[in-house]
């Protein structure tokens, strides 16, 4: 038994380090790419191209046996993932939400103390001329 599993491993892990060309049912190609993860939906692959996950669903019936695929697995899987999804998409919006209201009562603590700057700010200056300083103006632009 432990001769199978054994072997098993050892040729999982040969197949996955070959470089292969897959093709998916509806006729994307994929050339010279390693299998570098197995997932109970589909496998990723790298190439000169980059990262792809293919999904079972998408390529042939002989590429799904050959890795095993299994629908119920896979639809298991595709759940846990889309519900983790969800919980972290949630968190983002809290985080978001909470962000904005401390930004918010920033705002408004900071309006208060700009309300009563500006008050004083618009207060009528005295203009400076004759009256004030004895000199009178006098424009470099006459």
């Amino acid at each position: 038994m432990q001769t199978k599993l054994l072997s098993f491993l050892i040729l999982s892990f040969i197949s996955v380090a070959q470089a292969d060309d897959f093709k998916t049912i509806t006729g994307k190609e994929y050339n010279d790419a390693t299998v570098t993860r197995i997932e109970p939906d589909g496998i990723v692959l790298t190439n000169k191209a980059g990262i792809a996950k293919i999904y079972f669903t998408e390529l042939p019936k002989d590429v799904q046996q050959r890795f095993g695929y299994d629908p119920q697995r896979a639809a298991n899987y595709s759940a846990q993932q889309s519900a983790g999804l969800d919980q972290v998409r949630k968190e983002q919006v809290e985080a978001s939400r909470r962000e904005a209201e401390a930004t918010q009562k920033g705002k408004s603590i900071s309006s208060r103390t700009t309300n009563s700057t500006e008050r004083a700010s618009r207060a009528p200056k005295p203009l400076r001329g004759t009256a004030e300083t004895g000199r009178r103006i006098t424009s470099p632009y006459r």
